[in-house]
């Protein structure tokens, strides 16, 4: 499930950025076929190919801010936790969570031991 939901994420922006430019292009009163070429042409330079490329670069971009910023933010969250509570305290409410990626929850444990 970990591994589904960071494969996904980058297609969200992806998709956020397309439905943008598609609507958008729609809105200019085209039809669904010219207003997808018209979208993906709007966002890149060299009309519609740089706009595929454009919209792949944005899905890369995201993937790795996913990879890289989710561990930093989460271990600077418990940082600050440990300000007002013990590590035991902070340990089993981490251990609880559902929604916390299990290889978080292990990096989260080693900084936890550490100080």
């Amino acid at each position: 499930m970990d591994k589904l939901i960071k494969l996904l994420a980058p297609f969200g922006v992806m998709g956020i950025v397309f439905i943008v430019a598609l609507t958008s292009a729609m809105a200019a009163g085209l039809v669904v076929v010219v207003a997808f070429a018209a979208g993906m042409a709007a966002l890149g330079p060299g009309g519609m190919i740089g706009g595929v490329i454009a919209l792949g670069v944005v899905g890369i971009v995201a993937k790795l801010a996913i990879d890289y910023v989710y561990d930093r933010f989460a271990i600077a969250i418990v940082k600050e936790y440990l300000k007002t509570k013990s590590k035991d305290e902070m340990w089993s409410e981490i251990s609880k969570k559902k929604f916390v990626f299990n290889h978080i929850k292990l990096k989260i444990k080693g900084y936890i031991d550490r100080a």
